[in-house]
């Protein structure tokens, strides 16, 4: 007996793996003689079971023997049976899996020890009061465990939460997480790869990019055989720069398995050439070379099905947003919707052999893709409601430790994070951040000097004194006003003097130009759509119509609405409630509409271009806005605003000579106020004097539109194309981006919601 206890003795303070296990000295028939160790196993009533059953056929799912030595001659380690303890609580973890094993070691004089171990479940779960754990069977989509948080939030104590377990996972949680994965699949099928790839090579350009050389053939050529005799595992690399927040792509190649081997994928963060498991993916036969799979950091994300042999002909590793795949000859496929896709700026593609490996690579092909999450909104993928008692909404992500799956490979973790609050504090202040928002704008493109109008109703003469008293009787009304004018005499100044007289004044100011976008965006603009409404929206959004709830929406150039836009914007008149595109539910509304048009809506009345019904719903109050060349006296006010405005003091300059206000009287103002702030903006950079004097000042060579022919070249080259290029190039920086377009920033502005181009998904990101 001593001498088996030493022996035990030994084997602890050898074995740092039983650091985490109890242990037992048995004899053959399972008798327990002693146990040590105890308090490593939870729950700790295991013990008292052992002790009091004193035997481990009766609680260890043994096979079908009477002896252990007859047991241990198929397998060493035992789960634990189905009992009353089947549903282990460990660690705050409720889970109907047998989460307790049993080692069996022979030892001296018809002795065995047995080792008594509880399965790591989430030993790098922070375990706070917003994370939300559980797992779940991928084949039957129920719920195979969960944390203490997960249970109370449907008012149950961890102890007796065997009730929520077995379900199916959309009893708890909309949507299942299976489910966000099968919807973001088809959506990424459906739109992926479907326009020409921005960056392609193949062949031996792709072997002359990977540095490959043979001196006895200096025209390389496909097919190539590759060999890896070290334990390099990086045996290709395409240095080809892959942004992941902005790039998709696809590397396909057409193989031939030798030495049953085939090659994987490894896409990561290259340092030194090499990569490293903690920061990269990999896909490709797992080491048994059974079946494809997809790491991340070393951990096996998915398994496919086990294939017959390992299939020769395409292969193909390509990332579709968030989506990873594997297709191996279309025998077998795997992937993985990786909720939080690390992402940076620098990545590479590299096919890796495992150490004594060949195979012969007939073809190779590498693609670029821009990505399909490029313009969503970061994070509206992730987000779960919970059913519970009281609703929830939660931010989901994979559970970092996968050690479950390897055990069990149909469990999968996950963990939400309860945003609930964040998101109540975000609905209250809604509007204030709208308000913010817009304002924040403003005064960014004020600081730039591209703002072009204020609130400030500038002016003295008869009409102007005539349009400030309708201003103060309509202000309070919450009827629709048009106001005409031509382009660029001040109708948004005017809409907003309107709002700020009125008793909305605290509340937000949206606008909107109908003359930028296309009838089918505009639509979306306005009204907003559902996710998956049409192809490309893959998230919700709002429209300009509920950021104006409580305030002023003003439309500039209405008259370019479609008839379709048209009937949508008369019921929301006539009903007070818009409904996104693709939705059902109607959303009321309270806002004021001002709309302004260059061109009079009686003319487009007359060739059915414009609705009756609309006309005489939105026209209201009509406001007709003069030229400035009919109202001439107005100058020099405007001229000392827009002296200020553009800080014409801090170059010394205080006013105009009397030549120079003869020259501005004399000229026809085709571009009105607009014009005049252009040039006295440019009169500013070229004065030398303290005051503009007459050759000062230099006039636009306008056309009869009042936009000038170089202005409309500029407009009609910027496309899709060019802005992304300067994106990519600038980083992000819209700044930069405009300059290099040569357009202003309130030009490129509306150029992206034109074009549905997010500007974040180009800045800078860190790992």
């Amino acid at each position: 007996m001593l001498l088996i206890i030493k022996v035990m003795n030994e084997i602890i303070s050898g074995l740092s793996s039983l650091i985490n296990s109890a242990v037992i000295l048995l004899n053959d028939n399972g008798t327990v003689e002693s146990i040590i160790n105890k308090e490593k196993v939870q729950p700790s009533s295991l013990i008292g079971l052992i002790e009091n059953d004193n035997n481990v056929f009766s609680l260890f799912d043994l096979p079908n023997a009477s002896t252990l030595t007859e047991a241990i001659k198929t397998r060493h380690g035992f789960y634990i049976k189905e009992n009353p303890h089947y549903y282990e609580l460990l660690h705050d973890f409720i889970i109907n899996l047998p989460m307790i094993t049993l080692k069996v070691i022979p030892a001296e004089n018809g002795k065995f020890i047995g080792l008594v171990q509880s399965v790591d479940v989430l030993p790098v779960l922070p375990f706070a009061d917003s994370f939300l754990a559980f797992y779940a069977d991928k084949s039957t989509g129920t719920i195979i465990g969960l944390n203490r948080q997960f249970a109370s939030l449907f008012g149950i104590p961890l102890e007796n939460a065997k009730s929520l377990l077995d379900k199916p996972i959309s009893d708890y949680l909309d949507p299942s997480p299976f489910d966000l994965k099968r919807q973001y699949s088809k959506r990424a099928s459906d739109m992926s790869f479907h326009f020409e790839p921005r960056y392609q090579i193949a062949d031996e350009e792709i072997i002359s990019l990977m540095g490959i050389s043979d001196t006895t053939n200096k025209n390389l050529r496909m097919p190539i055989t590759l060999e890896n005799n070290n334990n390099d595992n990086s045996i290709l690399t395409i240095p080809v720069n892959i942004n992941s927040g902005t790039d998709d792509f696809r590397v396909t190649i057409d193989i031939t398995v030798q030495n049953k081997s085939a090659p994987l994928f490894l896409w990561g963060y290259e340092e030194h050439k090499l990569f490293h498991p903690d920061n990269m993916y990999m896909a490709g036969p797992d080491g048994s070379l059974e079946r494809p799979i997809i790491k991340k950091k070393g951990f096996t994300l998915e398994q496919g099905e086990k294939w017959q042999t390992l299939p020769d002909g395409i292969w193909r590793f390509e990332k579709r947003g968030k989506l990873l795949s594997l297709n191996c000859s279309s025998i077998s496929e795997v992937s993985f919707h990786d909720f939080q896709l690390s992402q940076a700026e620098h990545s590479f593609i590299s096919l890796s052999l495992r150490s004594g490996s060949s195979v012969k690579v007939n073809k190779i092909t590498f693609e670029i893709f821009p990505t399909i999450d490029e313009s969503s909104q970061p994070g509206e993928d992730l987000q779960i409601r919970l059913k519970s008692p009281t609703p929830r909404n939660a931010i989901i992500s994979h559970l970092p430790n996968h050690s479950m799956g390897a055990k069990w490979p149909f469990c999968m973790g996950f963990v939400l994070t309860d945003v609930t609050t964040i998101e109540t504090r975000a609905e209250k202040f809604k509007s204030q951040y709208l308000k913010a928002r817009v304002l924040g704008e403003e005064l960014t493109e004020m600081l730039a000097g591209k703002l072009e109008s204020s609130s400030t109703f500038i002016g003295e003469s008869p009409q102007i004194k005539a349009l400030k008293e309708k201003i103060d009787l309509i202000a309070s009304s919450k009827a629709p006003v048009m106001i005409e004018g031509e382009t660029g005499c001040g109708k948004e100044v005017l809409a907003r003097a309107i709002h700020e007289k009125s008793s909305r004044a605290d509340q937000v100011f949206v606008k909107i130009d109908c003359s930028v976008f296309s009838n089918e965006l505009l639509e979306s603009e306005l009204f907003g759509h559902e996710k998956g409404a049409f192809t490309g929206a893959l998230q919700k959004k709002i429209g300009r119509f509920e950021q104006a709830h409580k305030g002023t929406l003003f439309l500039d150039e209405i008259a370019n609405l479609s008839m379709s836009v048209q009937a949508k914007l008369l019921g929301v008149l006539q009903d007070h409630v818009i409904h996104r595109v693709g939705g059902t539910s109607p959303i009321a509304l309270d806002i004021r509409i001002i709309a302004a048009t260059n061109i009079p809506l009686s003319d487009l009345l007359a060739t059915g271009k414009f609705r009756e019904d609309l006309y005489y719903r939105i026209s209201t109050v009509t406001l007709f806005l003069p030229s400035l060349s009919e109202r001439i006296e107005d100058i020099p006010l405007l001229c000392s605003h827009f002296l200020e405005q553009l800080g014409a003091s801090k170059r010394g300059i205080n006013g105009l000579t009397g030549n120079a206000y003869s020259k501005l009287y004399s000229h026809n103002w085709p571009g009105n106020i607009r014009e005049l702030r252009n040039v006295l903006h440019r009169a500013i950079l070229f004065c030398t004097d303290d005051r503009i004097d007459a050759h000062d000042i230099q006039f636009d060579l306008l056309n009869e539109k009042g936009i000038t022919a170089p202005m409309k070249k500029k407009r009609a080259a910027l496309t899709k194309a060019r802005l992304i290029e300067a994106l990519q190039m600038c980083k992000g920086n819209v700044r930069s981006a405009a300059k290099m377009v040569k357009v202003s920033r309130k030009t490129c502005y509306e150029a992206f919601v034109k074009f549905n181009i997010s500007p974040d998904a180009y800045r800078k990101s860190s790992l």
